[in-house]
C-alpha cells in the first residue's frame, strides 16, 4: 500500500434520523452512515470507523467497512460526535464535532 502518499478520504453521505418501527411513532435515535475511499475515489474495504460522544452509554462503537467502503452505526443517541477512520498503511483521519439528530424516514 502506499504508506503516506495516500491519506484516508471519508465520505459522509447522511447525518440523518433513522425511521422508527411504527409509521406514527417519531424516532428517539439517529443514524450515522459513509464510505470511506482513498484520494482516487477507490472503495476501502475493512477500515475501523469508531463513534464517541458524551451522549453515549457506552465509551464508543466501533463498525467495520464493507467490499464497497460503506459503513453504518444505527440507533446512536442524538448528539455531538466524534469519528475516526483507521486501516493500516493509511493516516488515520478523525472528525469532530459530527452532529446526529433524531427524525424518521419512511420505511
Amino acid at each position: 500500500m502506499r504508506n503516506k502518499a495516500l491519506k484516508l478520504l471519508i465520505i459522509l453521505f447522511l447525518v440523518v434520523g433513522i425511521s422508527s418501527v411504527g409509521l406514527a411513532q417519531r424516532a428517539t435515535t439517529g443514524i450515522l452512515n459513509g464510505k470511506a475511499a482513498d484520494d482516487e475515489g477507490m472503495p476501502l474495504p475493512g477500515v475501523i470507523v469508531t463513534a464517541s460522544s458524551p451522549a453515549m452509554m457506552l465509551p464508543q462503537v466501533s463498525a467495520v467497512t464493507d467490499v464497497k467502503g460503506f459503513f453504518r452505526f444505527l440507533q446512536l443517541p442524538p448528539g455531538v460526535y466524534k469519528v475516526a477512520w483507521e486501516l493500516t498503511g493509511f493516516k488515520t483521519l478523525v472528525r469532530e464535532k459530527l452532529l446526529v439528530s433524531m427524525g424518521t424516514q419512511p420505511l
